[in-house]
């Protein structure tokens, strides 16, 4: 998890020295951060609703495939003093170039750490499909359906293995 952790804040914080060589806000975008809020439902031991926050950095490498980073709490509704501290690594697919006042479609899959002030690290699985809305001024709005599951942990909050799984409805900037 200290690795993962480690090489996401790496991502996250190239973002602002290679920002200078960004095309022009015409050409698309090659590598631009978001912050995001997104409530959700799921099936956990200990709640069925949640609310997860958060920021990243995604990379186009090619014209339409990216890879993402990005960090955030998730808060259980019936336990805010506990949140789960996330990181994911995602690849993307967006189905067309970003254009200025362009809508791109765009698929995501990856892998999410999970860790809490308890010790609890759990792996999860995420995928998700969404849509950024470009502005001409290279910054846009963004919104994303994702899903996110693990099948064990250390633990689980309790002593066997569960499945804990989140739908989540992302709105986010970006920038």
């Amino acid at each position: 998890m200290k690795v993962v952790a480690a090489v996401g804040v790496l991502l996250i914080g190239t973002a602002t020295s290679a920002s200078a060589q960004v095309a022009s806000a015409d050409e698309g975008r090659r590598l631009w951060g978001y912050v995001f809020a997104a409530p959700g439902v799921g099936g956990a031991p200990t709640s069925e609703q949640f609310f997860h926050w958060g920021g990243g950095v995604e990379w186009r490498v090619r014209p339409r495939v990216g890879l993402a980073a990005d960090m955030g709490a998730l808060h259980f509704a019936d336990s805010p003093a506990y949140p789960l501290f996330m990181l994911s690594i995602d690849g993307a697919y967006h189905f067309r170039d970003s254009g200025a006042h362009a809508l791109v479609p765009f698929i995501t899959a990856g892998y999410s750490g999970a860790s809490n002030v308890s010790g609890l690290d759990m792996p999860w699985a995420n995928a998700g499909v969404g849509v950024n809305y470009w502005l001409r001024n290279a910054k846009g709005f963004r919104a994303e359906a994702r899903y996110q599951v693990t099948r064990h942990g250390s633990g689980c909050y309790g002593p066997t293995s569960c499945v804990n799984w989140v739908l989540e409805s992302r709105l986010g900037f970006n920038f």
